[in-house]
Formats: C-alpha cells, sequence, structure tokens
C-alpha cells in the first residue's frame, strides 16, 4: 500500500498534491456528453410517440433505436453548428459537417516540423539505424494511437526526424509537439533519506551544483533529480522550496532563473531497476478522491524487484518510514510513503486534468524515447493543400454526383422500393459521417474515393433484396412473404460480399500507405454502416409500410423484358 501521509503532503505539497480538473475542458466534456444524453432521450421518445401514433406499438423499439443512431450521428455537426468558431459571423450546417471530420494533408495542408535528435551528450546512446526506427515507432504511437489520423512521421538525416501533421490548428500543434519531445521514461527507486543513506548523501552534496550524478567508479550510485510539479508555469510562476521532513535528501539549485531543492534518488543496478520497459499495460482510472490519474501494471521481472525494492524498505520497528520515488521524464512526479510490500498493480494520481492523463498514458503505451529529442524543431513552416483547393472541390463535387445519379436510378428503376432505399443510403452517409467525426477519422482524398465507393455498395445490398422480392412476387408469393423472403434469402449473400470487403478493408489499413489508410477507414465504417442501414432500417420501412398499405402492389421496372421482351433464354455463355 503506498499513502501519502500528513508529513509527506507538508514537505512535498508543491509537486504532490492532486490536482482538480481543468475547469474548461471538463465543463466542455460535461456539456458534451449531455448534449448526447438528450439526443438519446429525444430519439427514444420520438420513437414511442410515433410507433404509438401510427398505432405500431411492436416497432418502436426497432423505431427508437433507428432514431437514437441518425441523432447521434448528427450530434457533432450539430454541436459544430451551435458552437461555431467566435470569428465567423456566417456559419452554415454544410460548412459545419465539413469542419467537424479532420482533413488529411492533401485537403486541408498542415504543419511541418522538423526536431533534432541530442547527439552531443556522452550519456545517450550511439545514434544509430535501430535507434532511430525505434524512435519513430515511438513519435508514431504517440502522435497518432488509433492510426486513423493522417500524421506522417520519418526519419531525415541520420539524426532528425520530421513530422507533418494536417490542419492549422495551433492548439493540437503544439499539444502534439508536447507528446514529440517528451522522453517518456518511468522509473522507480528509494528518497535517500539521512538515517540509512548518510554517507551517500554527504558525497553527493560535495557535487558541483551543475552535476547531478554521483558515482563509484562507473557506477552510478544516486542522482540529484528535479520535483515534477501539477501546475503549469503561469500558475505557479516560482517554484516553492522543499524542506527536508522526514529526513528526505535536498539540495537547493538555481536554474532558468528559479530556486528550488531537488531530491536524491537512489539508483539500483541495471538488472535490478524498475523501468517503463516493464510495463505490461497502461490505462485512464480516477484515485480515490475521483481525481484524474494514471494505472499501470508491471510484468513479471518489474513486479519482482519492486517486491525487493519495496519490502526491503519497510517501516521499522520504530515506525520510520521510507519514500517511494515515481519518476516521470527524471523529474520526481510522487514519492509516497512505503507501508507494505508492493507488486505490480500501481498508481500515478497528481494529474492536472484528463488532458495530461491521455497525453500520459499514449507517451508510456508508445514507449520511452532511446535518445532525448530537442523541444524546440529546428524548423516549423505551414504548407498549402498538397493537391490545391480545386482537386477538394471536385472530390466533394464526385461524391455529390454519385449520389444524385444513385438517388435518381433507384426512384426511376425500382419506384417506391427505390424511395425507401434512398431513405438507406441518407441515413447510411448521416452515420458514416457521424461515425469519421465523432473517432476524429482522418479525411483524405482515398477517403473521398472510398466514401463514393461505399455510396455504390450501399444500394447493392437493396438491389439483392428487391430483385428477390421480384421473384417472390412472380412466384404468387403475398406482399409480405415477398418481403420477408427478400430479406432472408438475400441475407446470406449480403452478408458474404460485406464481410469480404470488410476484410479486404482491414488488409488495406493494416498493410497501407497513410493515404490507403484514408480509403480503408471511409471503406470499412461506410460497409458496416450500409449493412444497419439496409437490413435495419430498411427492413423497418418496409415491415411499415406494408402495413399501412403505402406500398401498393410494390412495382419495379424490369429492364430485361423491356429489352428481351418475353423471352428469357438466351444463351449468355453461347
Amino acid at each position: 500500500m503506498l499513502e501519502l501521509g500528513s508529513s509527506t503532503l507538508a514537505s512535498l505539497s508543491p509537486w504532490i498534491l492532486l490536482a482538480a480538473p481543468a475547469a474548461p475542458a471538463s465543463a466542455n466534456l460535461g456539456m458534451k456528453l449531455l448534449f448526447i444524453v438528450v439526443l438519446i432521450v429525444i430519439g427514444i421518445v420520438l420513437g414511442i410517440g410515433l410507433s404509438a401514433a401510427l398505432k405500431m406499438r411492436e416497432y418502436s423499439g426497432r423505431l427508437s433505436g433507428i432514431l437514437v443512431a441518425a441523432l447521434i450521428g448528427l450530434s457533432p455537426f450539430v454541436w459544430r453548428y451551435l458552437n461555431p468558431p467566435p470569428d465567423v459571423k456566417s456559419y452554415s450546417f454544410w460548412q459545419a459537417v465539413i469542419d467537424s471530420i479532420p482533413q488529411g494533408i492533401d485537403l486541408a495542408g498542415g504543419t511541418n516540423m522538423v526536431f533534432q535528435v541530442y547527439t552531443d551528450d556522452p550519456e545517450n546512446k550511439p545514434i544509430t539505424n535501430e535507434v532511430m526506427d525505434q524512435m519513430i515507432g515511438a513519435v508514431i504511437r504517440r502522435v497518432n494511437p488509433s492510426g486513423a489520423e493522417e500524421v506522417v512521421v520519418r526519419k531525415v538525416g541520420a539524426d532528425r526526424i520530421e513530422v507533418i501533421i494536417p490542419g492549422a490548428d495551433r492548439e493540437l500543434v503544439e499539444s502534439k509537439k508536447a507528446l514529440i519531445s517528451r522522453l517518456g521514461s518511468l522509473e522507480f527507486g528509494i528518497l535517500a533519506n539521512q538515517r540509512d543513506h548518510r554517507d551517500i548523501i554527504e558525497a553527493a552534496l560535495r557535487l558541483p551544483k551543475n552535476q547531478d550524478l554521483y558515482r563509484v567508479g562507473t557506477q552510478i550510485r544516486a542522482a540529484w533529480r528535479d520535483p515534477g510539479t501539477t501546475k503549469n508555469e503561469q500558475d505557479d510562476p516560482e517554484f516553492k522550496k522543499i524542506s527536508e521532513d522526514d529526513g528526505v535528501a535536498t539540495r537547493e539549485v538555481t536554474r532558468n532563473k528559479k530556486t528550488y531543492n531537488q531530491f536524491l534518488v537512489l539508483v539500483d543496478p541495471i538488472d535490478r531497476r524498475i523501468t517503463g520497459e516493464n510495463l505490461s499495460g497502461v490505462s485512464a482510472t480516477r484515485d480515490e478522491y475521483g481525481a484524474p490519474a494514471v494505472s499501470f501494471r508491471l510484468d513479471a521481472t518489474g513486479a519482482r524487484n519492486m517486491r525487493q525494492l519495496s519490502g526491503a524498505n519497510l517501516p521499522g520497528q520504530d515506525d520510520f518510514k521510507r519514500h517511494l520515488a515515481i519518476l516521470l521524464d527524471e523529474t520526481v512526479h510522487q514519492a509516497p510513503v512505503i507501508n507494505e510490500a508492493l507488486s505490480s498493480n500501481i498508481q500515478i494520481s497528481g494529474m492536472r486534468d484528463s488532458r495530461e492523463v491521455r497525453e500520459l498514458v499514449s507517451v508510456l503505451n508508445s514507449g520511452a524515447l532511446k535518445v532525448p529529442i530537442k523541444p524546440d524543431p529546428i524548423s516549423e513552416s505551414s504548407i498549402s493543400p498538397l493537391l490545391g483547393e480545386d482537386v477538394r472541390n471536385k472530390g466533394l463535387l464526385s461524391i455529390q454526383v454519385a449520389a444524385l445519379v444513385v438517388v435518381l436510378f433507384m426512384l426511376v428503376y425500382y419506384l417506391r422500393a427505390g424511395v425507401i432505399a434512398d431513405l438507406c443510403l441518407i441515413l447510411n452517409l448521416i452515420l458514416v459521417l457521424g461515425a469519421m467525426a465523432i473517432f476524429q477519422a482522418t479525411f483524405t482524398l482515398p477517403g473521398l474515393a472510398g466514401l463514393v465507393l461505399t455510396i455504390g455498395m450501399a444500394v447493392d445490398a437493396n438491389v439483392l433484396i428487391f430483385e428477390r422480392m421480384r421473384e417472390e412476387k412472380t412466384r404468387g408469393a403475398s406482399q409480405r412473404m415477398a418481403i420477408q423472403n427478400g430479406f432472408s434469402k438475400a441475407l446470406s449473400t449480403i452478408v458474404d460480399a460485406n464481410v469480404t470487403t470488410l476484410i479486404t478493408a482491414v488488409i488495406l489499413y493494416v498493410i497501407g500507405s497513410d493515404a490507403v489508410r484514408g480509403f480503408a477507414v471511409a471503406l470499412f465504417i461506410g460497409i458496416v454502416m450500409s449493412m444497419f442501414s439496409v437490413l435495419v432500417f430498411g427492413r423497418l420501412l418496409f415491415d411499415m409500410g406494408e402495413k399501412l398499405k403505402l406500398l401498393g402492389e410494390l412495382k419495379m421496372l424490369d429492364l430485361k423484358r423491356f429489352i428481351a421482351g418475353s423471352r428469357t433464354d438466351w444463351n449468355f455463355l453461347g
């Protein structure tokens, strides 16, 4: 058990006190959650009320589910429309739709940054291709954890990393920049105290103020480490001094025009050290006070070393308590009291807000950088869309033309059934665009192509169902039986066709380039949503239309008979 006792809080309060979540971020998140809850309630109420008005209470569940799905799909666009940018006077709903979906570099341009890896520190590893590949992989996992964003990360020369972030959102760029340069190291140690480590403390205090590592021969025995802080410089421009309560060893230093106390942390031999490489899982959680926290598990080696480390520093008979130092990026983030032997499950609290928790989880999951990256890029510039405004407009125009052609064809050829197919297509587009906005999937030019393909495939299932209905009507089946058999007998074909396409989309996403991934994401979401819109929403419309006698005789045009007349024995193979 880790305890933050009163004496510990008194001595370490400037950097260990729990920070409340940031008010603006949490308030904004709360409003969004409330907005979604309101939409869900509205959808359920509308579904129940509409089914009662039509005297079809047996359809209230399906109707409510579809209305809820449609409203959630529209929610990011409605929210953006109701909360336009402050400097925009006229804001249309279509512009809100475009602004809600992140656009790739080829459509929206972006920010190009080149970072320099530290090469002049003898403590760092030599810069090799293997080290650079590991660092590029870690940076990718940090700036693009979902894999759905079109962020370009590549090596430039022998010791530089280029990062291209889509869009021109300055806040997003600064957030990504902080993630890129963060070392991401995690380590555990024991704070040196006057009772157990007097000789080491006296020797370490004789070090120059610009030297942090105390060595015996070539082995590092202890290190002076800065305190972490739960406040930024704007909130607390001056670091407060930390006293030496509980016998914790400190020294006063002045750096960057700030005077503060460093802690002396004992360094275990390499085979007993507990670092981020021993992590087996990291997740966001809440501490006992409800504040944001990070929970992580250690692997077998880390858990064994943690038991040995904490077990050797338990309180003695005189109840003297020792402190476990939790170091993030070589700063002491927390120093809780050790009351009993620890194992694999550890929690880090004291975060500013949920955003910091997400960033820390992302950094720890991505792995520590083998070599530090200088926080300020050596070059940073904004780039315009690679394909130009004209190409983007043509891409959007192609979607509109494709949708219009499909809608008109279904109306002309399948008549009333075509109306249902078009309604399914509209719902499909709402759900696809809404899902991409909710999950912040980047929209690229290949993604536009994937959406156009989705529009065509969305009515493919309807065509299979309608043709099966036509066959059932030709055999003399009743209207209700034709609808039922049309959906049930075409189901296996629809599932087979869409599952094979889903598998293709997954493979393209796994092995494809960033541009191909944009296509794969749009195609995958489109297929899933089209199956829902056709098999659930389309079936509901047919069932309700048949019961209300709105479908008539369900007539459809027959191109085959129009061309060939009554003859049906054409030798196509010949």
